[in-house]
Parts: structure tokens; sequence; C-alpha cells
């Protein structure tokens, strides 16, 4: 889904016309994922279910599901006018998977937090002090370096790509 929609904001003619149907048929699968890990999430512990199922607690929860749908809405009616070539927004697909994913995401950390593997193992059980010390000084050696390179891959590569670009 991520790709396809990335694809319809990044290309046009018939890989765009592609895209579009992949990005549907991916969101069709996305959603059925979403709904059977949001479906067994609450099964299998009983700390998740006390949390999802906390009155008044769950209808504050409850935001998280209603924007993923929002935005599963967004990216379905958006490729379906570029599909009947109607004019919309051709990132708003690219950003409502992003947003259907960070949602789900989200949801999936809050039900679990503060487990690492669910009612065994917390955050802070996890690892030892002097690990995570290492782990956050390579972070804050290596992660400059990531963000550099996406920065830079991104700017040459901007705009749409078109047939014979490079010749």
């Amino acid at each position: 889904l991520l790709g396809a929609t990335w694809l319809i904001a990044r290309t046009e003619g018939a890989l765009q016309r592609k895209s579009l149907a992949w990005a549907r048929w991916g969101l069709a699968w996305v959603a059925f994922g979403v709904l059977l890990v949001s479906l067994a999430t609450p099964l299998a512990s009983d700390s998740v279910r006390a949390k999802w199922f906390n009155f008044p607690d769950t209808l504050w929860l409850m935001l998280l599901p209603a924007a993923t749908l929002a935005a599963g809405l967004r990216v379905w009616s958006v490729t379906g006018k570029l599909l009947r070539r109607q004019p919309a927004h051709e990132w708003a697909a690219f950003s409502g998977a992003v947003a259907i994913f960070v949602l789900a995401f989200l949801g999936l950390a809050y039900s679990i937090f503060p487990w690492v593997l669910i009612d065994r193992i917390g955050i802070w059980q996890s690892a030892h002090p002097a690990a995570l010390r290492v782990m956050l000084w390579g972070t804050l050696i290596v992660l400059p370096f990531i963000v550099a390179y996406n920065v830079l891959a991104y700017r040459i590569f901007r705009g749409k790509a078109r047939e014979k670009l490079y010749d």
C-alpha cells in the first residue's frame, strides 16, 4: 500500500494507473490485516483486554480506529477519483496510507505497553542498562547519517519520474 501510493504521487500515465489499482487492492488487504490484529489483540491478553474495555477510557481509545477508518476512506476516495480522472491531490493517498500505519502502530503500542513480550517481559526487564547505553551512543552517531542520506536522496530524486527523464 505504501509503495503503490508513493508511485501514484511520483509517476504518471500507465504506471500511475497500475499503481492506483495496486493501492486499492493493497488497502483492502491492509484493512483486513488491521481488523484481524484488532480482533486478536484483546483475546491474547487479559491486560490488553482490560485496557481496551475500561470505560470511560474506551471512549478515548475509539479515536484511533475512527481516525484509521477515516484515513482508509480518504485513500479509497482519492484513488477512486484519480482512476476516474477527476482532480485529486495525488499525495493525499500516500499521506493517508502513512496515517493508517502510524495509527495502527500507536494502537498496538498503547495496547501492549509496558510489555515487550505481552504479560511476560516488561520494558524494564528487557535489557541491561549497559547495553542500552551502547545502543543510545550507536544511535546518536549513526542516526544523523541515515537522516542526511535520506534527505539527499529525496532531493536528488524529487519531482515526478517521467519516461526518458535521464537520457
